[in-house]
């Protein structure tokens, strides 16, 4: 189980798996378009100024949040924070989605 509540708060089950799609736009409203050289990556923690526990690239072209039920299925249960970071090709870093929880929830064993 998934729930999103907003735009930076997601709740799903410990161990299950999480794909949700991302549409980002630039200030203007318009979509943005990557360029050759644009990187994204999805950082987790249980706190911020922790070491991520989950760190990893995202694709540019079709962004998502994705987790295999193997990067969570060991976590303790409780409130994680992340954010997912845009550096584009010419070196300009936009955290564009900051300050946001990620909880996980129990299940039956």
């Amino acid at each position: 189980m998934v729930i999103i509540k907003g735009t930076t708060t997601i709740i799903m089950t410990r161990g299950d798996t999480l794909d949700v799609g991302l549409e980002i736009t630039q200030p203007d409203g318009s979509a943005y378009q990557p360029t050759t050289g644009d990187a994204m990556r999805f950082a987790m923690a249980r706190t911020y100024g922790d070491t991520p526990i989950v760190n990893k690239q995202m694709s540019c072209t079709d962004p998502a949040i994705s987790l295999t039920p193997n990067e969570t299925a060991n976590l303790d249960y409780g409130e994680y924070v992340y954010d997912v970071e845009l550096t584009t090709a010419d070196g300009k870093v936009d955290t564009i989605i900051a300050k946001a929880k990620l909880i996980l929830t129990e299940e039956v064993e």
